[in-house]
């Protein structure tokens, strides 16, 4: 009997115990979080959370120099857009980074463009839009850019504040980023700031954890869009025809600080019109287009201008209300550019007539800014011309907080011994 109830207790008992533990076992190991059996993507680690003035920050390790709201940012020229590539980023020799969010090193205060393809994206756990990108052709040769929600904390009081959301919106509006990877073989051209990161398992890092943060600006990749630009230039033009000079045609964001996207130098022929081939310059996003001249005033678009079928006329001679601020002068029925902001210092005033009365005294002959006519000589006509437009205080007038610029100091100098003759 006793042998009986032995054997009954192992195999239904007992049994049955050993039975329900390993359930158990394979119940806890099904339930263990996916993160400790799959890769992480995009762990920032555990870091103390930040708050930047008593807002929690959407992000932790170099949070500050990650969204350009650190005291070094004023050492990045956001105006001065360089030319470059991945596979430069990727070259680049990683640095020791410091171990606080405020600290911006020397190699990350450069603003970049390039042209690139997307590889694929997600929404991450700090907000940002995390961006592959690659060099184009090549399979490999990939790096991470980040576009960074501008409504994070201490974002929205930057100057980049509504350029970084115009590209946040463009950016969802076509490619609808989700918390998983999407993705896309698009041509775009990017401009952002060159940053270095912690590696924690970033999908698409360069080796040397370079990545663009935050990315500024996006437009697909155009082969080259034509600008047919009509303008006059009023000391040039004498009511019926205008002599022919050289002028550069610039394209500007229409989002604050206004970075130059491209410039071009062309003739303007003796009815004003000239054409400007870009390479930047994309279909479908507005550009403000300026032009700048040896001896006229800055002088913006009224608004935002857009290429289509890459290709787009504007005619500041129309209306007054072409320029920006209606900062043209009327000559015959044409509305033209001032002229007189010889040393372009975006005024016409007592510097200019000085510059004009030396070069007038020394009987200066030649390609000068300080003649304004276009005849030659620099003598009592341009003067008169400088001192018309010294008297109404014409300055530049630009979207606020767009930079003056320098037109270059050859266009200040004796360029050629004659003047541009129209074919």
């Amino acid at each position: 009997m006793t042998m009986i109830i032995s054997i009954y207790y192992f195999i239904f008992i007992k049994k049955r115990s050993i039975v329900i533990k390993i359930f158990i076992y394979l119940l806890l190991i099904l339930a263990l979080p996916i993160s400790y059996i799959l890769p992480q993507e995009e762990s920032e680690g555990n870091g103390t959370p930040l708050y930047i003035n008593g807002v929690l920050a959407c992000g932790i390790e170099r949070w500050y120099v990650k969204t350009c709201i650190d005291a070094d940012t004023v050492n990045v020229n956001f105006n001065n857009i360089v030319p470059s590539s991945v596979a430069y980023q990727r070259s680049l020799p990683a640095p020791t980074l410091p171990k606080d969010n405020t600290t911006r090193l020397a190699v990350e205060d450069t603003a970049y463009s390039i042209t690139c393809q997307l590889v694929e994206y997600k929404l991450e756990s700090d907000q940002d839009y995390h961006v592959v990108i690659k060099t184009i052709g090549s399979s490999s040769e990939t790096m991470v850019a980040e576009i960074a929600d501008p409504t994070c904390a201490g974002i929205s009081s930057t100057s980049r504040f509504q350029q970084m959301t115009a590209l946040r919106t463009w950016f969802a509006n076509r490619y609808n980023p989700t918390t998983s990877f999407k993705f896309t073989s698009d041509t775009v051209v990017l401009t952002g700031v060159g940053f270095f990161d912690f590696a924690h398992g970033q999908t698409g890092a360069a080796p040397n954890q370079r990545e663009i943060h935050p990315i500024l600006s996006m437009s697909l990749y155009s082969p080259g869009v034509t600008l047919t630009l009509t303008a006059l230039i009023q000391g040039l033009y004498n009511g019926s025809t205008m002599v022919p000079d050289t002028i550069t045609a610039e394209l500007h964001s229409t989002s604050s600080p206004y970075a130059l996207i491209e410039s071009k130098k062309g003739v303007l022929n003796s009815a004003g019109v000239g054409t400007f081939a870009f390479k930047t310059a994309v279909n479908g996003t507005p550009y403000y287009v300026v032009i700048k001249h040896r001896s006229g005033i800055e002088t913006w678009s009224s608004a935002g201008n857009t290429f289509f079928a890459s290709a787009l006329s504007y005619n500041l001679t129309s209306s007054q209300s072409q320029a920006y601020g209606s900062n043209l002068v009327q000559v015959g029925t044409k509305w033209c550019i001032y002229s007189g902001d010889v040393n372009h210092d975006g005024h016409i005033d007592l510097l200019d007539l000085i510059a004009i009365d030396n070069d007038n005294t020394n009987i200066a002959t030649g390609y000068y800014a300080t003649d304004l006519n276009g005849d030659g000589v620099v003598n009592l006509s341009d003067l008169i011309i400088a001192d018309n437009n010294n008297t109404a205080i014409i300055s530049r007038v630009a979207p606020p907080g767009a930079l003056v610029s320098p037109i270059g100091s050859q266009m200040l100098k004796i360029e050629e011994k004659s003047i541009i003759i129209d074919k």
